[in-house]
């Protein structure tokens, strides 16, 4: 990270608020083995680089460095590693002023998005948080949204249905899975949803899984050769 720092200017960016600052945002249960640790670039403007928002006095750029953790097993960080062959970049985010509406645009033209669980939109306080958010849980639902609110500064425990963001995750655009685009939408929130994290986490895993079963699926079970 100090090379980051250094060589480019970039600040690290806490992705929790108990986040520790040397391990990093570390999920490491019920079968997410996953380390993120993400930075910040706030002078884009000074490239070129114009990111609107309504939410920022100054345009920043941030990005989240993924690192596998072992013990909950193989895992989509490592099948990136070993498709891309080596580190890359996964997937990068747009923004958004309208997130339905420019899901819809792209679904027509045949993008595919990731699904994320069913029950992700039925867990306990996640309909009412949506609904707070002024938003359908079946339209989100339906085009693969999920939705994650800030907590409030004053009761650092409670969701602020004010503040908060919206994100959906397209398929991998290449034949290899190896990058995706992700757009999001900010009503006030600064985060990465983090409370999303393991609904796209799960979403990805799932996805891989049906492509693998579809690959052994096409392959034949055995090769008859006939000799005269």
């Amino acid at each position: 990270m100090k090379w980051y720092e250094k060589h480019f200017g970039f600040q690290r960016f806490f992705i929790d608020s108990n986040e520790d600052v040397n391990e990093g945002y570390v999920l490491d249960q019920d079968g997410i083995g996953l380390r993120l640790t993400a930075m910040e670039y706030w002078k884009c403007s000074e490239i070129g680089i114009k990111l609107p928002s309504k939410d920022k006095v100054e345009p920043d750029c941030k990005f989240v460095i993924a690192e596998s953790l072992p013990e909950q097993g193989k895992n989509q960080v490592d099948t990136f590693l070993e498709q891309h062959r080596g580190p890359g970049i996964q997937h990068i985010g747009l923004y958004t002023t309208d997130i339905v509406r420019t899901a819809q645009i792209m679904a027509q033209a045949g993008v595919e998005f990731f699904s994320p669980p069913p029950t992700y939109y039925t867990e306990v306080g996640k309909q009412h948080e949506i609904e707070s958010a002024g938003y359908d849980p079946q339209m989100l639902l339906e085009h693969g949204i999920l939705l994650d609110t800030a907590l409030d500064k004053e009761a650092m425990s409670q969701p602020s249905s004010d503040r908060y963001l919206l994100q959906v995750f397209t398929k991998p655009i290449f034949a290899e899975d190896t990058f995706f685009l992700e757009l999001i939408e900010r009503r006030g929130a600064t985060g990465f949803g983090e409370g999303n994290i393991r609904a796209l986490w799960r979403s990805v895993q799932a996805y891989m899984e049906n492509e693998k079963e579809d690959t052994q699926k096409q392959k034949p079970d055995h090769v008859s050769l006939k000799t005269s």
